[in-house]
């Protein structure tokens, strides 16, 4: 049996020691990995053991395996296990241990549905060692499961997946991720090390891995599966400067009589066939008879005009022009754009690393991604900013942001002008500008789906 295990990782959570549910808990860093091993059924099917196992620091100090896990191929199954991913064939499905459960309650619900369980997936999905594991197309196909995500590059391999895609449903076109590629980043970046979440609003931005919409009937999905991605990094900031401005797209059109009579002819031909032709033609007609002298003169004013070469004669000698007909007409909507500047003085040497770590991750993350072959280029690492109260909880009084790309990231390394460094050779200050723009643009019912016309929150 081949196993790999991934790095480990941290992440924040709260933890409520002695089975207590209430307040008292405390927020601590929870340090794990997870361990896959590639076995068989007993009918010979690829399956995979899971292993998830906590440890008290990064070193990898006294390890435990606080969880346990199978894939599992079978459309029914019950049971209290927490899923991971999976579809109506393959689920994988993960057992917290007895000890955990008793001792460390909201520990437990973290693993199976918070944000130890988010790590969780990341290693699995990002980890190159367990995605070694899976070789034929069947160990893939059951190796997804896990995460409920392709790792898949090309599905269309001997002995893979053939089949054509169900309509409404855009086919896999995955160009697979350069050997290279940074699959992930930091989950527990903030500025400054100071800053408590709990104690002051803040704003959360994560990293997400870009979800192109699907082709859907005459349209795409509405949504890029916000609920089934992980961050792949994250970084907590104080809120300062937020601004935002709603827009849409208006503009004045022209349309005279002549476009006019043509585009209601047109109109009512293809609705009600000759009968509407009739109809509408008799209408221009009885206008036509109306406006005789009005007509007459314009015709005239039009061919005089044509042969001196000059413009405005019907103006200039019967101070009268043909109605444009000019109207202001909604022609689409806009993206936000949303603008931060965060100057960063480092006030210890632990907070210069962490200093780093921010502009390295931005920088990394905005940058085009290649394909395994370099034949294709790959759309970078796109952002969700989330305006947060001191509990945690979404900001009713801030504007909710959709799914955003970082337009720009740009780094003044000497923002007051004079170069200065500490011992470690970090700057003294950073001012980081960001700007960001929405991948989608604001509806209407995107207000109703919040908090179904309540007027609890802002909104967009």
């Amino acid at each position: 049996m081949s196993s790999a295990t991934s790095k480990i990782g941290s992440i924040g959570a709260q933890v409520k020691e002695g089975g207590f549910l209430g307040w008292g808990g405390v927020s601590k860093q929870v340090f794990v990995s997870t361990k896959v091993t590639k076995t068989t059924s007993v009918d010979g099917t690829p399956t995979f053991a899971l292993e998830v196992i906590q440890y008290d620091d990064a070193k990898g100090t006294n390890p435990k395996t606080i969880a346990t896990g199978y894939t599992y191929t079978n459309s029914a199954r019950s049971g209290g296990e927490a899923q991971l991913g999976g579809d109506d064939f393959t689920r994988t499905y993960l057992d917290v241990s007895a000890d955990i459960k008793n001792s460390n309650p909201t520990l437990a619900d973290d693993i199976t549905g918070g944000k130890v369980n988010r790590l969780i997936k990341s290693q699995l999905k990002n980890d190159q060692g367990i995605k070694a594991l899976a070789q034929t197309p069947q160990e893939r196909d059951v190796a997804d499961s896990m995460t409920g995500s392709s790792n898949r590059e090309n599905p269309n391999q001997t002995g893979g997946d053939t089949s054509t895609p169900a309509p409404g449903v855009q086919s896999d076109f995955s160009v697979g991720d350069n050997a290279q590629t940074r699959q992930s980043y930091d989950l527990t970046l903030r500025y400054p090390l100071t800053l408590e979440a709990r104690t002051q609003d803040t704003l959360k931005i994560d990293v997400l891995k870009f979800s192109p919409r699907k082709i859907q009937g005459l349209g795409f999905t509405r949504g890029r599966e916000d609920g089934t991605r992980s961050p792949v990094g994250s970084v907590i900031l104080p809120v300062n400067d937020v601004k935002d401005q709603n827009s849409v797209g208006w503009g004045g059109e022209k349309m005279d009589a002549m476009q006019v009579a043509m585009a209601g002819l047109a109109l009512n031909t293809i609705k009600d066939g000759g009968e509407g032709f009739s109809a509408q033609a008799k209408e221009i007609l009885s206008a036509a008879n109306n406006e005789k002298s009005g007509i007459k003169g314009s015709v005239a004013a039009y061919f005089a005009q044509a042969a001196t070469g000059t413009r405005g004669l019907l103006a200039r000698t019967e101070g009268a022009i043909i109605n444009p007909n000019f109207e202001l007409l909604f022609n689409g909507p806009k993206l936000r754009s949303f603008s931060f500047t965060y100057r960063m003085s480092a006030r210890s040497e632990p907070e210069t690393t962490q200093i780093l770590k921010i502009i390295r991750m931005f920088k990394q993350s905005m940058a085009v991604q290649r394909s395994t072959s370099n034949l294709f280029l790959k759309s970078p690492n796109t952002y969700k900013l989330t305006f947060r109260k001191s509990t945690d909880a979404e900001h009713n009084f801030l504007p909710k942001v959709k799914e955003c790309a970082l337009i720009s990231f740009n780094v003044n390394y000497v923002p007051d002008g004079t170069y200065a460094t500490f011992e470690n050779s970090s700057m003294v200050a950073y001012e980081l500008q960001f700007q960001f723009s929405e991948l989608e643009p604001i509806y209407n019912d995107d207000y109703t789906a919040l908090d179904g016309n309540s007027d609890s929150q802002i909104g967009f």
